[in-house]
C-alpha cells in the first residue's frame, strides 16, 4: 500500500536560469524561486516524522517535473502563451500529475501565477474533491510574495 502524501507543493518555473546548474532545484535561479524552495525546505524539515511533504515545479517546457530533473536551456513561459496552448499545457499536467501521484494529496499547495494556475487549479479542485488546494500567495505582488515565504 502507498503511503498518503500529507501535502504536495507545487513551485512555477522562473524565466531566471543558470544552464551550468542543470538539476531543476537549481536550474531555476530567481530570487523568487530561490525562497519558494527555502519555504519547501523549511516544511519538510519542520514536519514531524510521520508527515509526507513532496513537491514538484510547474515547467512551462516539460510540465510537472521533479526537483531532481536534469534539464537542458529553454525559454518559454505560459505568460507569453495563448489560451489554446496554456489548456494544452495544463492537459499534460494533469496527465502528469495523475501518474505521478496515484494516492491522492490529503493538501495540494500551489506556488504560481495566475497563468500557470488559470486552468489548473480548477482541475484540482474538481478531480481531487476532499483535497484542500492552498493558492497562499493568491494575490500578493512579488515583494509581498518574497516577504510570505521568508515569514511563513
Amino acid at each position: 500500500m502507498e503511503r498518503q502524501i500529507d501535502e504536495l507543493i507545487l513551485i512555477s518555473c522562473v524565466g531566471e536560469k543558470n544552464p551550468k546548474e542543470p538539476i531543476a532545484r537549481e536550474f531555476y535561479v530567481s530570487d523568487w524561486f530561490k525562497k519558494a524552495i527555502a519555504w519547501y525546505d523549511r516544511k519538510g524539515k519542520e514536519a514531524p516524522d510521520d508527515v509526507l511533504i513532496m513537491g514538484g515545479i510547474l515547467s512551462a517546457e516539460h510540465g510537472l517535473i521533479s526537483f531532481y530533473k536534469w534539464l537542458e536551456p529553454y525559454d518559454k513561459t505560459l505568460n507569453d502563451m495563448k489560451v489554446e496552448d496554456r489548456q494544452e499545457w495544463t492537459k499534460l499536467v494533469c496527465k502528469q500529475f495523475a501518474d505521478k501521484y496515484p494516492v491522492v494529496p490529503k493538501k495540494i499547495t500551489i506556488l504560481a501565477g495566475q497563468k500557470y494556475r488559470e486552468f489548473l487549479e480548477p482541475w484540482l479542485r474538481f478531480a481531487y474533491q476532499g483535497t484542500e488546494v492552498e493558492v497562499p500567495m493568491k494575490g500578493l505582488g512579488i515583494g509581498q510574495q518574497k516577504q510570505w515565504l521568508m515569514n511563513n
